[in-house]
């Protein structure tokens, strides 16, 4: 008598597995475009790290996108405005929990505002009590590094939380939203004050640097996984007749 093998794959194994599948190779790719994205952005900071700082103004006149100055050291003056201060939640300094604080800052020279974020706090453990925040008032020239912000895929809307009139806390920062809540038109990028400035909090930016082997290592994992269900899944349905 002779054995057949016939695949027989049952329908909601069927439907499972391609689901499951779908989502291995998502995750698969969007690492390799955060290994493309990594890669880039440092090569980015090492041509801008050569570079000495320049005028804010300066770059604005050549109509770039504010991706092409990620990194860039610039200078620019004016004065800390009277919007709410922003609290970034969820950002950790040497293990411990807290907040970046971001203030808006009027621009000479421009009708935008920019977002500076003027360092690291730590968190209470009573979260909304948050104590005082000190902005510096005056007339400034400071100096950073533009950062672009990336959306965060994890967080599906901007919830703002008023802990007190003038300070309010967020997960992500979306510059349009916050822009459109508070009355301001904010330029498309946060800078990043430098530590030597001679106010605000702890500054121990974590600048970027080439992680494109560790997310293609990320990717390599995903896409084993898959081809491994996929490989249980054709050796569970071939049956014996």
């Amino acid at each position: 008598m002779q054995n057949n093998r016939q695949f027989r794959p049952a329908p909601v194994n069927t439907v499972l597995t391609i689901g499951a599948l779908s989502a291995l190779i998502l995750l698969g790719l969007w690492q390799l475009d955060r290994a493309e994205f990594k890669a880039n952005a440092y090569q980015q900071f090492l041509r801008a790290e050569r570079q000495p700082a320049v005028s804010l103004l300066s770059l604005f006149s050549k109509n770039s996108d504010s991706a092409d100055f990620l990194w860039n050291k610039v200078y620019l003056c004016g004065e800390f405005d009277s919007s709410p201060v922003i609290l970034l939640d969820n950002q950790v300094l040497n293990g411990a929990p807290g907040y970046n604080v971001i203030a808006g800052f009027r621009m000479d020279g421009s009708e935008k505002s920019v977002l500076i974020n003027l360092g690291w706090i730590d968190a209470d453990i009573e979260r909304n009590d948050v104590g005082s925040i000190v902005v510096p008032a005056g007339h400034y020239e400071i100096t950073g590094r533009i950062k672009v912000m990336e959306d965060n895929r994890f967080i599906d809307e901007t919830v703002f939380q008023r802990l007190k009139n003038n300070i309010i806390r967020l997960q992500e920062i979306n510059i349009d939203k916050v822009g459109a809540l508070l009355g301001i038109n904010y330029h498309p990028f946060i800078l990043l004050l430098e530590p030597d400035v001679e106010f605000g909090y702890s500054r121990a930016w974590g600048l970027p640097d080439s992680e494109e082997s560790r997310h293609q290592a990320y990717a390599f994992q995903w896409f084993c996984m898959a081809l491994f269900i996929l490989v249980v899944f054709v050796v569970l349905n071939i049956e014996k007749r």
